[in-house]
């Protein structure tokens, strides 16, 4: 990648999070880099939003951290006990190339904060309940962590 493509990519990637906090903002999450974090009574609830890493395109990917699980205070997406990505919830749509050659007009950003409310939100909120967490853990199996699969099993896990 040469150095103009880099600039436009950052430049692409601090909008659109600038957007996707004022998305977020009045749900109680708090912004830590390209991490928007909510923290809830039995989990904490991540989006991340980064750089697609062999295109100019954006990944939203988010996920559950249970506090009864894990002890970590500041989960990232990535150690996350169950996740995905907007391309990975809608199927074979891939948000990635949409913002491949994404350029910062109010439609494109509109696009990608509105997938985060109407797809990222409501899954983050649904995998919280025993038959959200259940069919997503049959749907998406490699999403889900073995701490949380042990859980699951065992009962240790206490879900809304």
């Amino acid at each position: 990648m040469d150095a103009a493509h880099d600039v436009r990519s950052k430049r692409m990637t601090t909008s659109l999070v600038k957007k996707i906090g004022k998305l977020l903002r009045p749900m109680h999450y708090e912004k830590f880099d390209l991490v928007f974090r909510r923290s809830g009574p039995i989990a904490f609830d991540v989006i991340q939003i980064s750089l697609a890493q062999y295109s100019s395109g954006i990944t939203v990917a988010f996920g559950v951290y249970f506090k009864g699980i894990g002890q970590d205070t500041n989960p990232v997406e990535s150690i996350c006990h169950i996740k995905s990505g907007l391309s990975g919830v809608v199927g074979p749509c891939d948000f990635t190339a949409i913002a491949e050659d994404y350029v910062d007009t109010e439609e494109a950003s509109a696009g990608i904060v509105a997938a985060v409310r109407l797809i990222a939100i409501p899954w983050l909120d649904s995998v919280k309940t025993h038959n959200g967490l259940t069919k997503e853990a049959e749907r998406n199996a490699e999403g889900v962590s073995t701490h949380l699969r042990d859980a699951l099993q065992y009962g240790t896990l206490t879900l809304r």
